[in-house]
């Protein structure tokens, strides 16, 4: 199993995120998390660094 898409969320679905600025990560089972990461641009950075083939969506 590993993340295949990360987009941005507004979503107000009970999740381990203190902001409603979120990010939801899926992988290729359709299994998602949401999560609020503190420095958004260098999260996804160092993720795209462990698998470039990771899709973000607008």
């Amino acid at each position: 199993m590993s993340i295949s898409t990360i987009a941005s969320t507004r979503t107000l679905l009970a999740a381990p995120a203190f902001s409603f600025d979120r990010m939801i990560i899926s992988d290729n089972l359709f299994h998602s998390v949401v999560i609020s990461p503190v420095n958004k641009e260098d999260f996804l950075q160092k993720l795209l660094m462990i698998n470039p083939e990771i899709v973000i969506k607008a």
